[in-house]
């Protein structure tokens, strides 16, 4: 007797569920011959692709035919402990977090010196707060390319690095209103650049949080040739990366403006040139 079960029901090996998974994807895109649909099987780490192919026979019967097949995954798209990149992005991270940090801890030591006295204290130590965490989100890209570890990426990378340039642009800007420029009083000028500083951040953390809900955090793709399928996961941001490279650049053209305004202002009122 012939027995019919429909293929989202096999479940007596873990193979099954790798046969489960691609023919349901297969059928939510109208089983498409031309391309090849990936799955992973976590019970046996491997990854599979299949395809779709049509047989019809002579009395005008159409059968689906689905090939399922194991293929190797490309580790060239994580850095792993071991491999020789582990090194090159190890390195200067811990380099970067350490001199940032002993800059960090000599400033607040000798806060009390004229030199430092004359700058504003506060910002340079977020400045060079912000460079240390910058450097130590560096290391969040170690590892598999997860959906959890890409949002990582994203928010750790972009949210240090516009928080180290907008704390540098803070002090070139009041720098400017306080020396630079004598049409304000000095509370006025103190003021003045925290909006500008709030709403820098705000622009941030919204582009960083249409990533978050409107954007896929991973997709796999499968490249083959004549002899082999490869098997690739890359983070992607649907786009946002481009958005955010303009807007950061931006606010480094913005620092840049800022900087050549105030070059002729005495050395021992401004630090904004070195940092």
């Amino acid at each position: 007797e012939t027995v019919r079960i429909p293929v989202s029901r096999l479940s007596q090996n873990p193979l099954d569920a790798a046969i489960s998974q691609s023919f349901e994807a297969h059928k939510n895109e109208n089983f498409p011959e031309n391309k090849l649909v990936p799955s992973r099987v976590d019970d046996l780490d491997a990854i599979y692709a299949s395809q779709t192919r049509t047989f019809s026979t002579e009395e005008g019967i159409e059968w689906k035919i689905m090939i399922l097949s194991s293929v190797d995954s490309h580790s060239g798209d994580t850095i792993m402990p071991g491999e020789k990149e582990f090194a090159f992005l190890v390195a200067p991270a811990v380099i970067g977090f350490v001199v940032c940090s002993v800059f960090l801890f000599l400033f607040a030591k000798d806060r009390n010196q004229n030199e430092f006295v004359a700058s504003d204290q506060r910002l340079t130590k977020a400045f060079l707060l912000s460079c240390a965490l910058l450097n130590a989100a560096s290391l969040s890209m170690i590892g598999p390319n997860t959906n959890a570890m890409c949002l990582t990426r994203m928010w750790m990378l972009n949210f240090f690095f516009v928080l180290t340039l907008v704390t540098l642009l803070l002090k070139s800007y009041r720098s400017y209103k306080m020396v630079g420029n004598k049409s304000a009083t000095t509370r006025r000028r103190l003021v003045l650049g925290i909006p500008f500083a709030m709403s820098v951040v705000a622009v941030e953390l919204i582009m960083l949080l249409i990533f978050t809900f409107a954007y896929p955090k991973t997709e796999e793709l499968l490249e083959y040739d004549e002899t082999s399928v490869t098997h690739r996961e890359i983070c992607t941001s649907g786009g946002l990366i481009l958005v955010q490279m303009c807007y950061q650049v931006g606010l480094i053209l913005a620092g840049c403006i800022l900087s050549f305004k105030t070059r002729n202002i005495k050395m021992e009122y401004q630090d904004n040139q070195q940092l």
